[in-house]
């Protein structure tokens, strides 16, 4: 990135995914990837995510019904150091890493040869190795945390 205050972070980026259709009706994948980008939860670090996603799709009852199950287990590593905030502070980042892993299932209906709806939950548990609640004076571990969500689909695939 082009900014003198951000220390260099190497490491090897890319991405991978191989699928496989083992039977008429039934898919499985398994996907890595590794990246470099900006920390989006405070300026002057970078962070590297390494993840890995296997799935599993089949029809089911129906060509038009389609249920996949996904999962995603990874880790990021934060470096860089952060200018302080207005109070002299900062959350101290630098060697933070975090883990997570996490789950999604996934009902789909074909209405169409391009497009399906559907409904999916997802969730999610990270864990960092920082220690927020000291860092940011607030009594709880913000970077630690464990999330679900529904979601509702509507997809045009081509």
């Amino acid at each position: 990135y082009e900014d003198d205050g951000l220390d260099d972070m190497y490491g090897y980026t890319g991405s991978l995914r191989a699928e496989a259709r083992p039977f008429d009706a039934f898919r499985i994948w398994l996907a890595a990837s590794s990246g470099i980008r900006p920390a989006v939860t405070e300026a002057g670090y970078t962070m590297m995510d390494t993840r890995f996603e296997p799935g599993v799709s089949r029809r089911l009852w129906s060509e038009r019904l389609v249920g996949s199950l996904n999962g995603v287990w990874g880790w990021v590593d934060y470096s860089g150091q952060a200018k302080p905030d207005a109070g002299g502070e900062t959350a101290g980042q630098d060697g933070r890493q975090d883990k997570y892993i996490g789950l999604t299932g996934t009902l789909d209906w074909w209405v169409g040869r391009y497009w399906s709806v559907g409904v999916s939950y997802s969730y999610l548990k990270h864990d960092s190795s920082s220690n927020a609640a000291e860092a940011w004076s607030s009594g709880t571990d913000l970077s630690s945390y464990d999330t679900g969500r529904w979601m509702i689909r509507v997809a045009f695939n081509q």
